[in-house]
């Protein structure tokens, strides 16, 4: 799939892919080493309440050179409006809403965290954006007026990776569920992965797990990864239509400390194949930290571009 040439304009201005400190092979399982640098659940930390949705953690300190604080200055976007105004279809630079008109974030139940990117800048609602190819627009959104394009160029052999990122103290005893809008624009259908979103919880250093969705070969499955041993574990695959948005609907559900726990999958609310096992290692520290965007990937030959809106994440 050759990459469209707005895609080229938009990101002439971007630098080049960040290189993460590990390898990969073709398939997506080392991607779970991706987690380390992703950001977690610090050990023990009272977090701070920011924005009243849920109480956060900050990141863990191994990933400051990978974080940028929501303490900094946002990335200026008025140096890339003239470039997203060029080419079908143009990309406008995003509108951000005052506190006095609703938006589709104010629909939800309280206590859910939730992101639309209508009322502020990047990382809009999240800790930390990490990486350089991350872009609000006003062009294409789910619910207007705002969407997050993630845009990676076409590259050769290497690793990727722009996110964002948010911790939580909340605990997900019970269950956890994420959701959120999505729209495929360039997908690599090559061999190479890419981790679009993940729920880490790494505040056990010996007990590390990650639950993530992935591209591997143009289809989309979950994964879990134990950063290290035992191997990573692959779910069955789903399809996300290209060039419209969908609804992705994931729920955890835990039984206990390394209790019986399930994975079910859903897409515009209809079920993907059946619910499916899931092994959480004893001992897990039950506060997630939540990264969305191009998490983690490898070698883009032909590029990618997707959007996210409305991203919502429920701990129980």
């Amino acid at each position: 799939m050759s990459f469209r040439p707005w895609l080229v304009v938009v990101l002439a201005i971007a630098s080049p892919a960040l290189l993460v400190r590990c390898s990969l092979v073709n398939d997506l399982g080392p991607l779970g080493e991706g987690g380390r640098e992703a950001g977690g659940v610090p050990d023990a930390q009272p977090p701070p309440t920011s924005d009243g949705a849920r109480d956060e953690a900050p990141a863990a300190a191994g990933d400051a050179s990978h974080v940028i604080d929501s303490a900094s200055p946002a990335p200026a976007v008025d140096a890339r409006a003239d470039a997203m105004d060029a080419g079908p279809p143009p990309n406008a630079p995003p509108v951000f809403l005052d506190a006095g008109t609703t938006t589709w974030c104010d629909g939800v139940e309280a206590g859910v965290f939730c992101a639309d990117f209508d009322r502020a800048p990047l990382p809009a609602g999240f800790n930390s954006s990490d990486g350089q190819f991350l872009l609000l627009t006003s062009t294409h959104a789910s619910s207007t007026p705002n969407d997050l394009l993630v845009a990676i160029p076409s590259e050769g052999a290497g690793i990727v990776s722009s996110k964002l990122s948010r911790g939580f103290s909340q605990r997900a005893d019970n269950r956890a569920v994420l959701a959120f809008d999505f729209y495929p624009e360039v997908i690599n259908e090559t061999s190479s992965g890419m981790l679009i979103a993940a729920l880490d919880f790494l505040g056990n250093g010996q007990a590390k797990y990650s639950v993530r969705i992935a591209y591997n070969q143009g289809a989309n499955r979950v994964e879990e990864s134990f950063l290290g041993s035992p191997p990573d574990i692959y779910h069955a695959t789903f399809n996300l239509p290209e060039g419209v948005w969908s609804r992705v609907r994931v729920e955890l559900s835990f039984g206990g400390d390394a209790g019986p726990s399930t994975l079910g999958v859903f897409v515009n609310g209809a079920q993907q194949g059946t619910l499916e096992s899931l092994s959480p290692p004893a001992g897990l520290d039950g506060r997630p930290a939540l990264l969305v965007g191009g998490v983690y990937g490898t070698g883009p030959e032909t590029g990618w571009a997707f959007r996210y809106d409305n991203v919502t994440l429920d701990v129980q």
